[in-house]
């Protein structure tokens, strides 16, 4: 249970947060992508949520960069009528 934790600027490389309860958790400037289990539906309000800061450290915020762009790559945008 992570209920309200305080994750600020945590390196979550690999963690496992399948099942884990993630109401109110902050991951400001964390790298929340880099963890497993996250479903699409929260790594989709994440990345709007918890993009690294102005703040973060340049490399996570080139890493958030770099993974966005691969996620977004991945997806197939419907045409327009």
């Amino acid at each position: 249970n992570l209920e309200a934790a305080v994750l600020r600027r945590a390196d979550l490389a690999l963690a496992d947060l399948h099942g884990a309860v993630l109401t109110d958790t902050d991951f400001t400037n964390s790298n929340w992508w880099r963890a497993r289990g996250l479903s699409v539906q929260l790594l989709d309000e994440f990345a709007v949520t918890f993009a690294p800061s102005p703040d973060a450290e340049e490399s996570r915020r080139r890493d958030f960069t770099i993974w966005l762009n691969s996620r977004i790559g991945g997806r197939s945008v419907p045409s327009q009528p």
